[in-house]
């Protein structure tokens, strides 16, 4: 069992300056109110970019649990099986950017934690899901 994670392109968003704020992905990005389906747009998904994908073997359940279990392991960054965090074994596909602090080097994943706006692709099913007050399967709006 495996998901793909997609968030909005950081260059694209910032190719739009201040004109972002007036943007639906915008308000779909930081509030969970009103009717995501009357702001979403098919074409909206070329705006997005696969930041990262998870391994989840041995979740179980089915897939709303799932879904949410992948929610957990990106906001705790952690994935635990038999008492062990293996999250970073089962994570992949995701860029990284280093930069020099106090002498330092620092290494980012960059992807940030799973949060409202971000889609979630069942690799299994190849449904994708938007995060809004709950899971959205993107194909239930379009």
């Amino acid at each position: 069992m495996g998901y793909r994670i997609y968030q909005i392109d950081r260059e694209w968003r910032k190719s739009l300056g201040e004109d972002w704020r007036k943007h639906d992905l915008s308000y779909i990005e930081f509030s969970s109110r009103g009717n995501l389906a009357e702001r979403w747009k098919p074409e909206y998904l070329d705006h997005y970019k696969h930041v990262v994908s998870l391994n989840a073997e041995g979740f179980g359940g089915d897939s709303e649990t799932d879904l949410w279990k992948v929610y957990h392991t990106f906001n705790m960054h952690s994935f635990v099986v038999g008492g062990e965090d293996i999250y970073e074994d089962v994570i992949s596909d995701y860029e990284t950017k280093t930069v020099e602090r106090d002498g330092e080097e620092i290494t980012y994943k960059m992807y940030h934690s799973l949060s409202i706006g971000d889609i979630v692709e069942d690799l299994e099913t190849g449904k994708k899901y938007i995060l809004h007050d709950d899971f959205v399967d993107l194909q239930e709006i379009n």
